[in-house]
């Protein structure tokens, strides 16, 4: 019966809010037009208000005891829920007896605990940003918790689990499976939450991915009652259930990027579709350098050019160079922030120099190829964020670069043709970054 009952607490509980709202507004009409009817009509909205509002509270808590709804939210709901009741009861029995001052502070009080208990009722329902999901853009900026997903991301570097599934989760599955309301025992709010699964057990079954609890749910007909997101609530679209099925087949990763796992066909047009492409030069910033900097850069034999006509980003040409050397080496640290590309091939460039180069935050293009660089200079590279592009053909670069070269994130280009690097090197290479471009590679 407590289960039954519970069910109508959504129903009810809408109408002493209304009524609540109504004695208000009459009270307003009231403040600048004195009538015995009008009072009279306040009082009874009041009553009507105390007796709902106490249903309501009794019904809520008859649903907070068929499961699903815990935590904080559910706390404040509760108690907030009871103030209405009480309030509104008292204010009911003693409005007559109040000041005109004692009336508005009583209806600011009820209209202020009114709202705190509507607002975590909503949360409890639709989820915590329940107020902004759908707001503007700069709502969002100003109110959002700092989890949204990032746009300007290059999607071989994007986590799989982070940017892609939790956002899909976070839209159309979270309002009913958070801390605060677990349908099912079920809380999906991170991994450990997600690896915990629910009352009815865990949502992968590596042995049987097709059947997994997660996937069996989702392709339910609409109207079968264990179907999610149940009917009535927003549906996943087709190219998100396209994203939540590869995931689960590529083993339920937390900690994979997308450039970690095979994708091609449809797959690979969701993702290409899904991200913006990463360009290191929309979130590169650099004061612009003083002329007189690169007039000693020309005089020492430094080629430095800018990449557009207003842009203080610049590349550098060194190629052919027999001998770097400290001078050079310290008159580039000058405009570290601002060298993006460095071309060093063919150059006399050592490892020793080379990490000196490294500590340049801005790089994207370096060239090393026909030089006497080891896996030592690599080795350096680590650090490089924005590093997309490398060349180190015909170099001594071996199979001890492996790791490093794996390790630059942003690397979308890599040419190891004419290098120390083993086939075997090289195959793991292609699994471990198979979006990477190789070139020729005999």
């Amino acid at each position: 019966m407590m289960d039954f009952l519970g069910a109508f607490h959504p129903l009810i509980l809408h109408i002493p809010i209304g009524a609540l709202l109504a004695a208000f507004l009459l009270e307003l009409i009231h403040h600048f037009r004195k009538s015995h009817a009008l009072d009279q009509a306040i009082k009874i909205l009041l009553g009507f208000t105390a007796v709902t509002a106490i249903i309501a509270a009794l019904f809520g808590y008859f649903l907070s005891q068929k499961g699903g709804y815990q935590g904080v939210t559910l706390q404040i709901h509760q108690w907030s829920g009871i103030g209405v009741a009480l309030l509104s009861t008292l204010f009911f029995l003693l409005k007559s007896r109040l000041s005109i001052q004692g009336v508005w502070i009583a209806w600011g009080i009820n209209l202020l605990v009114l709202t705190v208990a509507g607002h975590f009722g909503g949360s409890l329902t639709h989820g915590e940003d329940f107020l902004i999901r759908d707001a503007p853009g700069f709502i969002k900026t100003v109110f959002s918790s700092g989890d949204e997903v990032i746009t300007n991301i290059d999607p071989d570097s994007a986590v799989v689990f982070t940017d892609i599934i939790q956002p899909i989760v976070k839209e159309k599955c979270l309002s009913c499976h958070n801390d605060s309301k677990k349908q099912g025992s079920l809380d999906l709010r991170n991994e450990s939450t997600w690896r915990k699964g629910g009352k009815n057990g865990d949502l992968f079954d590596p042995e049987n991915i097709e059947q997994s609890l997660l996937l069996h749910r989702i392709f339910l007909p609409l109207d079968h009652e264990e179907h999610m997101p149940p009917e009535g609530q927003q549906q996943l679209i087709p190219t998100e259930v396209a994203m939540i099925e590869w995931w689960l087949e590529n083993g339920m990763p937390f900690d994979k990027k997308v450039g970690d796992l095979h994708s091609s066909g449809r797959i690979a047009q969701i993702l290409q579709s899904k991200f913006q492409p990463f360009d290191p030069f929309e979130v590169i910033t650099a004061d612009p350098i003083d002329e007189s900097v690169l007039d000693e850069f020309r005089s020492n034999g430094i080629t430095a050019l800018r990449i557009s006509q207003k842009s203080p980003l610049l590349e550098v040409r060194l190629a052919g160079v027999e001998t770097i050397g400290k001078d050079k080496i310290d008159l580039m640290k000058k405009a570290k922030e601002q060298i993006v590309r460095i071309d060093f091939h063919g150059s006399g460039i050592t490892d020793a120099e080379l990490r000196e180069i490294a500590s340049f935050p801005n790089l994207v293009q370096l060239s090393l190829h026909q030089t006497n660089i080891t896996n030592e200079g690599i080795e350096s590279l680590r650090g490089l964020k924005y590093l997309q592009h490398l060349n180190v053909h015909s170099t001594r670069v071996s199979d001890e670069s492996l790791n490093d070269l794996i390790a630059l994130d942003q690397l979308k280009s890599l040419y190891v043709w004419n290098t120390h690097f083993s086939s075997e090197a090289i195959e793991q290479l292609k699994s471990a970054r198979p979006g990477l471009d190789l070139g020729e590679v005999n």
